[in-house]
């Protein structure tokens, strides 16, 4: 082998090796994305459902998963002036939330006179309380969902330590207290009071969804240890 292939050999598994390394602290870092979007995929299970008008057609019974996901802008200014309480509102896509309940799924539609929200109490009334609300609905299948609600909640208050929007997925072991996923909708009629349906469930699992930059980076690193496999 000439000095120079032993060279260029040398500096790609020193490539390799480092590339190898930073995936490695990647996959040991706590899930924790950059600012600007943050996207959050969670799963809950139904608890109840309330829909005596039969508008779900029988869609969604107790025990059923649902799943979805949320997005939102971590640099999004508060509209508050409290210490203990930070809401912070979107009206323009891609920011709301998808759920997927058995075979209807609904999403934040926010061209129709819409807004989502998210909201961070901390140590307010003695408790720490993370809201996700989606107000007025898409209906990509009938029927119309009006409100979404994610709500978690502490009553010790050691959940958060700021009313900053975090920039990553709520861990759900630090929210004992409440862990609902409400939605909520009607017929869309102009009824006093209209057909209506309610689903309460509990989430079970809130991941962040990994940036395309981290992505990549795995990528390009399983590119090389199966480079260097064949190579051995």
């Amino acid at each position: 082998m000439s000095a120079i292939a032993t060279v260029v050999r040398g500096g790609f598994q020193g490539w390799l090796s480092a590339t190898v390394f930073a995936v490695m602290l990647l996959l040991h870092m706590p899930e924790q994305a950059t600012a600007d979007l943050i996207v959050v995929e969670f799963v809950a299970k139904v608890d109840y459902v309330l829909d005596e008008d039969n508008l779900l057609g029988g869609a969604v019974d107790a025990d059923d998963l649902i799943s979805g996901r949320y997005t939102y802008d971590s640099e999004c200014a508060d509209v508050t002036v409290a210490a203990d309480f930070g809401e912070y509102r979107y009206d323009t896509p891609p920011y709301g939330m998808t759920v997927h309940v058995g075979t209807l799924v609904f999403t934040t539609d926010l061209t129709n006179l819409a807004y989502f929200q998210v909201s961070v109490l901390d140590n307010r009334n003695g408790m720490d309380v993370y809201g996700v609300n989606s107000l007025q609905q898409d209906p990509l299948t009938s029927p119309g969902v009006r409100w979404m609600c994610i709500q978690l909640e502490d009553h010790g208050a050691t959940a958060v330590d700021s009313v900053a929007l975090p920039l990553t997925a709520p861990d759900l072991a630090a929210w004992p207290d409440m862990r609902r996923l409400h939605i909520e909708g009607n017929d869309g009629q102009a009824l006093s009071p209209p057909d209506q349906f309610f689903i309460s469930s509990t989430l079970v699992e809130m991941t962040l969804v990994p940036e395309p930059a981290t992505i990549g980076v795995v990528a390009v690193a399983m590119a090389g240890l199966i480079l260097r496999r064949r190579k051995s």
